[in-house]
């Protein structure tokens, strides 16, 4: 059976009332001190290339003429 207009109303507001939250907004939080300072962020090595790697060089862009044996 299907609820009548008034009964569904309220069932709509039921269902808008708890989607608010009853909870009050919190503050925001506090500012920090004047000496403070953030962090510096963490150096990672670049993605291409591990620090224990020597770079290679590519033989094919390699600008001598080649060599025949």
């Amino acid at each position: 059976m299907l609820p009548t207009v008034p009964q569904y109303q309220q069932q709509k507001r039921k269902e808008l009332a708890m989607s608010v939250p009853r909870d009050p907004i919190p503050e925001k939080p506090p500012m920090p001190g004047p000496g403070w300072t953030p962090e510096p962020p963490i150096q990672e090595p670049d993605p291409d290339r591990l620090p224990d790697e020597m770079p290679v060089p590519n033989p094919d862009e390699n600008e001598e003429p080649p060599k025949h044996a």
